[in-house]
């Protein structure tokens, strides 16, 4: 929508239009024509704010806490990639500030896997949790799973739970 100025204002308004300042509303009202005006009024565009359609996510999630690089992108690859076979077609990757969306319970995702990202709650780290028709899973961030033998392996049986190879 474009702003408007005086003359187009006018076309839609058949009355004078009267400034009164707050403390003389009732006293005497002062006219308003445009060529009187020392500073001219500016009508300000306004846009009216349209909800955002809920974007929508492959079936399985990934968050993180940063961009992937380095050791956090190659132990994401092995993850994805090598352990569970998918392709980049078969999931969503987004970093924490990528994510716009309030809740976990927002997406649409089936199965979203958190690393490095605090939470709230009483969850537990690698351990898988459902709530409704998802599955979730929290884990340490990529650069501390790769760092950590233990942590890999804790995550990959949750992972395993969460992904059952089909026969």
């Amino acid at each position: 929508m474009d702003a408007l100025n005086l003359t187009e204002l006018s076309l839609f308004i058949s009355e004078n239009v009267y400034l009164i300042k707050e403390e003389e509303a009732y006293s005497h009202p002062i006219k308003l024509d445009e060529k009187e005006v020392e500073d001219p009024i500016e009508i300000k565009e306004t846009t009216i704010s349209q909800k955002k359609p809920k974007p929508t996510y492959k079936s399985i999630l990934f968050l993180t806490d940063a961009p992937l690089k380095d050791s956090a992108a190659e132990t994401f690859n092995n993850i994805a990639g090598k352990a569970l076979g998918l392709s980049e077609n078969d999931y969503t990757l987004l970093s924490q500030d990528q994510v716009d969306f309030d809740g976990l319970d927002e997406p649409n995702s089936q199965k979203i896997i958190s690393f490095g990202i605090p939470f709230s709650g009483h969850v537990t780290k690698y351990k898988n949790h459902s709530l409704e028709n998802k599955l979730f899973l929290y884990a340490d961030s990529l650069e501390k799973i790769a760092q950590d033998v233990e942590l890999k392996r804790q995550l990959w049986v949750q992972l395993q739970l969460m992904f059952p190879k089909k026969n």
